[in-house]
């Protein structure tokens, strides 16, 4: 891996602050344990649950969007979120999302 990768790893981390190791990993076909010393490396501390940083409003808005039946990939373009972000959320409200389907 060359010094211009590692440089576009911290910036996609540290500007996106949704996206995991794990994303980065299969992104730049690496193991996370690479991306996570690559990004200590250059200054950054690694944060392993990174969809708890996000605002309550995306979540809401990413419940809302889910129950009108967009998929998770249209949810992340449309809130430039990344998709594991969108399914995490999803799969932590499922009993939630459940209960509100079900009420209709």
């Amino acid at each position: 891996m060359n010094n211009a990768e590692h440089l576009e790893i911290v910036r996609l981390y540290r500007n996106d602050h949704t996206i995991t190791i794990k994303e980065l990993a299969r992104k730049f076909r690496r193991k996370p344990t690479t991306i996570s010393r690559i990004l200590r490396e250059n200054g950054v501390t690694p944060q392993y649950n990174r969809t708890r940083m996000l605002n309550p409003n995306v979540r809401k808005t990413v419940l809302t969007l889910t129950l009108q039946g967009l998929t998770m990939e249209q949810i992340a373009e449309r809130l430039k979120i990344a998709d594991g972000s969108v399914c995490n959320i999803v799969h932590a409200h499922e009993q939630e999302l459940s209960c509100l389907t079900d009420a209709f």
